[in-house]
């Protein structure tokens, strides 16, 4: 039977070593029994690896907190063990890393599924702010061109304005020198 240390058990179930510890004392206050060695530190077995685990799955697909999740655990665990003693030969090591790995790839599927969702949700917010901020460039430039050609086109007036000035004085020139003769 192994021994695991909190760092080995949260790389096994591939969470930090802060959550092991933290489920590991909701358990014991649940009225689960740890191993400790000799320094009084928990040393997690191969039958608390599974434990661990189902604490992590519950906490994904309920509502309940962990206080609640490892009574729970605890319950199970408790039934399970007074209904059946296994024998050595049915818990062979092979069948408990096959499990393991078993368990283990669907925690890891979930968790990749639940990644996919959300990058498809921020895709398509970042999509959405990309088409938000186009859209308001697009205002921006249209702005700036009306603006622009309104300028222009009061320039152009008033260059109408000062040629037509202009032009009626040289008619006016013209018609006073004829006149004052």
């Amino acid at each position: 039977m192994g021994e695991y240390a909190t760092k080995d058990i949260a790389k096994i179930v591939g969470i930090q070593n802060q959550k092991v510890r933290k489920y590991a004392q909701a358990l014991e206050k649940a009225g689960y029994k740890f191993t400790r060695n000799d320094r009084g530190f928990r040393v997690f077995t191969d039958i608390d690896v599974p434990l661990i685990q189902e604490i992590i799955k519950l906490s994904y697909d309920t509502g309940m907190n962990i206080e609640q999740i490892a009574l729970k655990v605890v319950k199970q665990q408790n039934s399970n063990t007074d209904s059946t003693i296994p024998l050595i030969s049915e818990v062979a090591e092979p069948m408990q890393n096959e499990v393991k790995t078993s368990h283990l790839l669907n925690i890891e599927d979930e968790r990749y599924k639940t990644l996919l969702d959300e990058i498809g949700s921020l895709k398509q917010l970042i999509l959405n702010q990309q088409k938000y901020i186009e859209d308001r460039l697009e205002q921006q430039r249209d702005c700036k061109s009306l603006e622009s050609l309104r300028e222009f086109q009061e320039v152009k007036q008033q260059l109408l304005q000062i040629a037509a000035a202009q032009e009626k004085e040289k008619k006016k020139s013209f018609f006073s020198k004829l006149f004052k003769k």
